[in-house]
């Protein structure tokens, strides 16, 4: 059952100098790559396990497959394995390969960091198969970049107990 919002470790989009979304600029051959870390990021967040437990891991993982992924993102499976590649480069995501399909992990979620209230349901399509506003996405503007950067920074920024 998919929660109405979920944590995500927010302290490190607050320090603009050290954010890792300071590093994600519109040049090169990387940039679509950016969007789709960002998108992964925030579904990787939502489906991450909110708690340690014997049928969820650890706090912060969640095992979900390429297909998945690809499913709800509605990008290709080498936009997937890029933008897993971008979260790595970054801290921002740790994999376990030596499971099928791969355990991916929050970094930052299970140490006790600054989190935001990452808003997760009302995103979805009703069958939670896709997140709605990712469906016009087509990985070629920068500001599709832009403006998933300024999301992540307004949940840092967001006050948990009223809700702006």
């Amino acid at each position: 059952m998919m929660l109405e919002w979920t944590k995500i470790p927010s302290g490190r989009f607050i320090d603009a100098a050290n954010s890792p979304l300071h590093r994600m600029k519109w040049s090169g051959e990387a940039k679509s790559d950016y969007i789709a870390a960002l998108m992964l990021l925030i579904v990787l967040s939502h489906h991450a396990s909110d708690k340690d437990s014997l049928a969820n891991g650890q706090l912060g993982d969640t095992q979900i497959s390429y297909d998945k992924l690809t499913e709800l993102l509605g990008v290709s499976r080498t936009k997937v394995s890029k933008g897993i590649r971008v979260l790595e480069s970054l801290s921002l995501i740790k994999v376990s390969i030596n499971t099928r399909p791969n355990i991916f992990t929050i970094v930052g979620l299970a140490d006790g960091s600054r989190w935001g209230k990452l808003p997760a349901k009302g995103l979805y399509n009703k069958q939670f198969s896709k997140i709605k506003v990712f469906e016009s996405f087509k990985l070629r503007s920068k500001v599709e970049l832009n403006a998933l950067k300024l999301y992540l920074v307004i949940v840092a920024f967001r006050d948990s107990q009223i809700g702006y």
